[in-house]
């Protein structure tokens, strides 16, 4: 199955410049500093904000598989999906292949923010479900 298409960066901030229409997102939260609450909108420090969505929904890909680069302004982060494409029989070796799927590139302020929320959202996991593991193959 063929991967997304890749869009520039102008297409991207063209596509984001289009009238969006509100939606009802329940709750959500809108960085770690903001509280939550649903309807689309949440108060940050004074301010109302309006979670929206592009018409035609917002993209979504799949990814077991994450790269990073950064510059001094921003950091880059590379979602892929890695698969076995080939298993040798005789020899037992397997082929993998990474299927990159999508990039998001953001300001070392938002990345600060992900990787808060990140850190938070994997430390309750893991208070229930207990550590998580490196998987092996069979």
């Amino acid at each position: 199955m063929p991967g997304p298409s890749k869009r520039s960066d102008q297409d991207l901030r063209e596509a984001n410049a289009q009238d969006r229409e509100p939606i009802d997102t329940g709750t959500f939260i809108v960085s770690a500093t903001a509280a939550s609450s649903g309807a689309g909108t949440a108060t940050a420090v004074g301010v109302e904000v309006e979670v929206t969505e592009p018409k035609g929904g917002v993209y979504q890909a799949y990814a077991n598989h994450v790269g990073a680069s950064m510059t001094a302004q921003d950091v880059r982060l590379t979602f892929a999906e890695q698969y076995e494409v080939l298993r040798y029989a005789a020899s037992g070796s397997r082929k993998m292949r990474i299927e990159e799927r999508v990039s998001v590139t953001m300001g070392w302020r938002e990345t600060k923010l992900l990787l808060d929320l990140l850190s938070d959202i994997v430390g309750k996991y893991e208070e229930v479900n207990g550590e998580i593991k490196e998987p092996r193959l069979p």
